[in-house]
């Protein structure tokens, strides 16, 4: 109830305060944040997972364990998938442009970490999967989630997801395709994206 409160007297405010554009930079400000610390998080929890098994259990058993740790990796994922977010969670860019196209740019909110936890997992154990796609569905579903918290409309939602995939590939090996999209990305919310429009 105070929490509702709270917030209704936030989104009113904010109408009155803080202009969209601005508005639009905070929380691009804060989806890049909290997608980076995503992905340090996801990479240390798999050196973790990695560790533990190859340090906690004897060395002349190790060899032959090795054939059955992507099994477990894959077996413990199914059953979190299966039994807690019963969804069909699909890791990539897939389920991004889906959400684009069709979905009004709504990803549901368990993509903000079910991707972390079923990704460290599969690779912490071994599996060859790569950690990017969910690096930028997290990232992306986190924009999408909170363009619906502060009611933000088609494009700006649109934004916030395409940003994330956009910082990814600026900070990857495909610098040249993500600062284009990037600068496109920023040309749409700045006065030079009036530009455009002729």
């Amino acid at each position: 109830m105070i929490a509702a409160r709270f917030y209704g007297r936030f989104l009113i405010w904010r109408e009155k305060n803080l202009p969209h554009r601005q508005f639009v930079y905070v929380l691009s400000l804060i989806v890049g944040i909290v997608s980076g610390l995503a992905a340090v998080v996801l990479k240390n929890v798999v050196l973790v997972i990695q560790y533990f098994l190859l340090h906690s259990l004897p060395a002349n058993k190790l060899s032959f364990l090795y054939l059955f740790f992507p099994l477990l990796g894959i077996c413990l994922t199914v059953l979190i998938v299966r039994f807690f977010v019963k969804d069909n969670i699909v890791h990539g860019i897939t389920k991004i442009l889906f959400s684009i196209s069709k979905g009004n740019g709504v990803i549901k909110s368990h993509n903000n970490y079910t991707s972390l936890i079923t990704s460290a997992l599969t690779v912490g154990f071994g599996g060859s999967v790569g950690l990017e796609a969910p690096i930028v569905l997290t990232g992306s579903a986190m924009g999408s989630t909170l363009a619906r918290v502060f009611r933000m409309n088609y494009k700006t939602t649109i934004l916030l997801i395409v940003e994330r995939q956009a910082q990814y590939r600026v900070s990857s090996k495909r610098r040249l395709p993500g600062s284009f999209l990037h600068l496109k990305y920023l040309c749409s919310i700045s006065p030079l994206g009036r530009l455009s429009h002729y």
